[in-house]
């Protein structure tokens, strides 16, 4: 699911800041599509900031272990479930030093925020 896909499925919750996703590594989605996959491009992990404190953790508790696609039995996503965790004190710079060891990493994080915020 796109970043922007999931903004517009969250933004019902309440004001939403920035979103940062990481795309699936290579040597990955090439397994993948080789075994028989989809050839859309999956992100491994992601981070949604709320504006307000208290609406973030009203969804992340709520939603948290159900389904993404809702009631319709046939969408893409239905059997797939959220996962979802407050992160308390949690930065942006945080992220940013978590992924500083890995410098090709951080820097198609930053791409990827930027695109993902531009929406």
């Amino acid at each position: 699911m796109k970043p922007i896909k999931v903004k517009h499925m969250l933004q019902k919750y309440g004001n939403i800041g920035l979103i940062c996703f990481v795309k699936e590594d290579d040597q990955r989605r090439k397994r993948r599509i080789k075994g028989g996959g989809n050839r859309k491009r999956q992100f491994t992990e992601g981070w949604i900031e709320f504006a307000s404190k208290k609406y973030a953790k009203a969804v992340a508790t709520m939603l948290n272990n159900t389904n993404m696609g809702g009631g319709n039995k046939h969408g893409f996503y239905h059997e797939d479930l959220w996962d979802l965790k407050y992160l308390p004190k949690f930065k942006w710079r945080h992220l940013a030093e978590q992924l500083a060891g890995d410098r090709n990493g951080l820097l198609k994080v930053r791409v990827e925020c930027r695109e993902s915020s531009e929406y």
